[in-house]
């Protein structure tokens, strides 16, 4: 899913699309992916997403420096073209954002569709939530009490 319609999305959530060009750029990469997003969603842990993962019992921050961790050994571009592209993982966790936003019956993509989506996300989320003991279910109560 190309993320071009602001309104197919909550307020937050195109916040957090907004920033991938320059969680990118500050990493010095030129392909937007999943950790990309997982980081522009945790700039602020007193954000959605950071409560949520508080609440699944998962501290924000120690998630956000294992995507840090990853993110920097990732390939970068040192010089030449600034143009940026949707990467394959990031363009499948949208799609996965779209469907669970369709099977919980909401209007728009948001924060919590993401962070589900994220979970399931094959490239680095899964691995990730393992290690900070963050399952679907887990996930789904903090949902429940947000």
């Amino acid at each position: 899913m190309q993320p071009t319609d602001p309104n197919k999305f909550t307020d937050k959530a195109w916040e957090a699309i907004e920033k991938l060009q320059d969680v990118a750029n500050r990493f010095q990469q030129q392909q937007l992916e999943v950790e990309h997003l997982a980081l522009s969603l945790l700039e602020d842990p007193k954000e959605a997403a950071g409560v949520i993962l508080y609440r699944a019992g998962v501290n924000p921050q120690s998630l956000q420096q294992k995507l840090e961790d990853y993110t920097k050994r990732q390939p970068k571009v040192s010089y030449g073209s600034k143009q940026l592209y949707l990467g394959k993982s990031l363009d499948q966790l949208l799609d996965r954002a779209e469907l669970a936003r369709v099977n919980m019956q909401d209007d728009f993509i948001s924060v919590e569709h993401m962070l589900l989506a994220f979970v399931d996300d094959q490239r680095i989320g899964r691995r990730l939530c393992k290690e900070v003991n963050l399952d679907i279910a887990k996930l789904e109560g903090a949902l429940k009490n947000v």
